[in-house]
């Protein structure tokens, strides 16, 4: 989904909701790598009737993860140029 963030505000207002973004996908991501490792520990377990339940929950959280990390990628590339524009500002 694409939002126009210019719509809402200026410069320093759209900075500051992508890092504030940023940080809570980086917690975000933390968490699905945490709960996929578990999850996969519980997999490999002896636990043969459930095996397939967990294998799929920890496929499912590292996809999340993934994806929310190329956003956050995306997310942080965007600063990055937002940085280098008000540099180059006289």
């Amino acid at each position: 989904m694409h939002d126009n963030l210019y719509a809402y505000g200026d410069d320093d207002e759209i900075y500051k909701a992508l890092q504030r973004d940023y940080k809570r996908d980086a917690k975000q991501t933390t968490l699905f790598d945490t709960l996929a490792a578990a999850v996969g520990v519980m997999a490999v377990a002896d636990i043969a009737e459930m095996r397939g339940w967990w294998l799929f929950i920890a496929a499912t959280l590292a996809l999340s993860a993934h994806r929310t990390f190329i956003d956050n990628s995306n997310r942080n590339w965007y600063m990055h140029r937002l940085d280098r524009e008000r540099a180059r500002r006289p």
